[in-house]
């Protein structure tokens, strides 16, 4: 790369909700790089972009940490903002200042994304959006017209990767009423459904596993 050139975008990422905050001993915030620990070296040099929406930076005491309504509190609002008119266009303005090839979105960093999707579209450099277990409730489809002109024309291909026994997107139906795409695969005719399945364990999140395979990561930017 020459001198003062700017280093091409390869992929844009979308975290999910509550990585701003500090649960007390058991997890610091993670602004860092968002649970995309693989793409680390990436994001430290700027050829992959990370998209930090969160609404949030608290820290929480031990005893906030271990009561459930902290977390939920927190979902709720941020799923409030991904709603809002200031979100869509904050996120489509990036992804247009960056002009990746890939879109990469978590949890309800795709609910995010594809209401953005819907309202603004993406640039044309965008040849692949991923969903990984997402957050966006199954009815919730892909409706802009130009998006699926170019989904029809094979210039674009938009990827959904569900798993059926995620634990948190499970739980997120007791909040929102909605069962979502990153459970059971979205009902948009547009995105193709793909089941991943998650890593169960004992000390690591499983909702975050599919963020550790480093074979899907290559394969999702790469290919």
């Amino acid at each position: 790369m020459e001198p003062n050139s700017t280093p091409k975008q390869k992929a844009f990422l979308i975290h999910g909700t509550s990585l701003g905050v500090t649960y007390s001993v058991f997890r610091p915030s993670n602004l860092d790089y968002c649970c995309f620990n693989l793409c680390k070296d990436e994001i430290d040099n700027q050829t992959h972009t990370l998209f930090r929406w969160n609404q949030f930076d608290n820290k929480f005491t031990f005893l906030e940490t271990i009561n459930p309504l902290t977390t939920i509190k927190i979902f709720l609002k941020e799923r409030e903002y991904i709603s809002s008119y200031i979100a869509h266009k904050a996120l489509f303005d990036a992804i247009n200042k960056a002009k990746p090839s890939v879109i990469i979105s978590h949890s309800l960093g795709g609910n995010y994304l594809l209401q953005t999707l819907n309202n603004f579209g993406v640039p044309d450099c965008v040849r692949k959006i991923v969903f990984l277990v997402s957050e966006m409730p199954r009815d919730l489809v892909l409706d802009n017209h130009d998006l699926i002109k170019r989904i029809d024309d094979l210039s674009l291909v938009i990827e959904n990767y569900y798993c059926y026994y995620d634990p948190t997107l499970l739980s997120s139906y007791f909040l929102t009423g909605h069962l979502t795409s990153g459970n059971f695969g979205t009902k948009s005719k547009h995105i193709k459904n793909k089941f991943y399945p998650l890593t169960l364990s004992k000390f690591k999140d499983p909702h975050t596993s599919i963020l550790r395979d480093k074979k899907l990561f290559e394969m999702l930017i790469n290919r």
